[in-house]
């Protein structure tokens, strides 16, 4: 556990998670703000820690507690809690077009049913609805929108992802010949750094054929792109205004999940950009997870991530505000 500022008149307790981020990373953005925020006193746990086991936080102080995920053991004493948790996908896409965020047409695939193009335009893509299995890339695929209803269990391949579990059914939204997306984390809003991710190979174009449609690589997490081209090469930190923006009204969507990992997809032609995803589990702090140790290494390590946009400064900011403003 980290303390500082022990005359402080406000607690801010930061609940970390062991496999998901390393705690040393809030304790290093506890150091900012103890340099920027005599008024705060920052407390770093992991879920495993009851409260009784630290006697040392003043719980007689204003406190806001925030979470990167779920808290497990802890329960804080007093004042609000923000935290990660879960998102089930067909809800947060409800959610977005409520908030009125631009987002593809999504819903629950169904066998059988006749799927308009005129409502869904000619091209969707099929996705796997587990959260379990999108994570490891090659499970989106670009269909037309007449042939879905055509498609059974029985003339399934029995390694596709349509075999495995449930789907759902998403507008293709057109990012160019190489297809691109952009992940941009938040903290309560602000932009601690943004990747775009290119796919190296072209896709098909429209008028082609059903089958060389259906095996396009259109996501750039898929497999056989890791195969055949660097990391480095496919990956890049890029800054944008509009999709930073971008990014902030998607948290307000959301604002009692402070940690987001917004993927955004740009419309090749127009611009316009569409919000896919927030990611609000919270393992996406991939300034140090595990799970992400490789990736982060190819794009030049943990400084590299944190130096696009001084990411330790601007969690600071945006800790401080929220303490400032929440803490009871």
């Amino acid at each position: 556990m980290f303390l500082a500022n022990p005359p402080a008149k406000k607690n801010l307790v930061l609940v970390a998670q062991d496999y998901w981020s390393d705690a040393n990373d809030l304790k290093e953005i506890g150091q900012v703000i103890a340099r920027r925020a005599g008024d705060i006193g920052v407390f770093v746990v992991l879920p495993r820690d009851p409260p009784e086991a630290m006697p040392q936080i003043p719980w007689d102080r204003p406190t806001l507690t925030v979470g990167l995920g779920h808290l497990g053991n802890f329960n804080p004493r007093r004042g609000p809690v923000i935290h990660n948790r879960a998102i089930n996908k067909l809800d947060e896409h409800a959610h977005f077009r409520h908030a009125g965020i631009d987002t593809p047409m999504t819903e629950r695939f169904e066998y059988g049913k006749t799927y308009d193009p005129a409502i869904w335009s000619d091209f969707v893509v099929l996705k796997p609805l587990p959260q379990a299995m999108t994570s490891k890339g090659g499970t989106c695929q670009l269909i037309r929108t007449r042939r879905l209803r055509a498609l059974s269990p029985e003339g399934l391949a029995p390694d596709h992802f349509l075999a495995k579990g449930p789907a759902i059914v998403q507008q293709f939204v057109d990012t160019g010949k190489h297809p691109t997306s952009w992940r941009v984390l938040t903290l309560f809003g602000e932009v601690l750094y943004a990747i775009a991710s290119i796919v190296p190979f072209e896709r098909p174009d429209f008028d082609a054929d059903d089958p060389a449609i259906e095996s396009a690589i259109v996501e750039p997490r898929h497999p056989k792109i890791g195969q055949a081209v660097a990391y480095k090469d496919r990956r890049f930190f890029r800054l944008d205004d509009e999709i930073f923006a971008f990014a902030r009204r998607i948290h307000d969507a959301f604002p009692a999940i402070p940690l987001q990992a917004c993927d955004i997809l740009r419309r090749n032609g127009d611009g316009k950009l569409f919000a896919l995803e927030i990611n609000a589990a919270g393992n996406t702090w991939h300034f140090s997870s595990y799970s992400y140790g490789v990736q982060r290494e190819a794009l030049g390590g943990k400084g590299a991530f944190v130096g696009q946009l001084d990411a330790w400064e601007v969690a600071a900011k945006a800790l401080i505000e929220k303490t400032r403003a929440l803490a009871d």
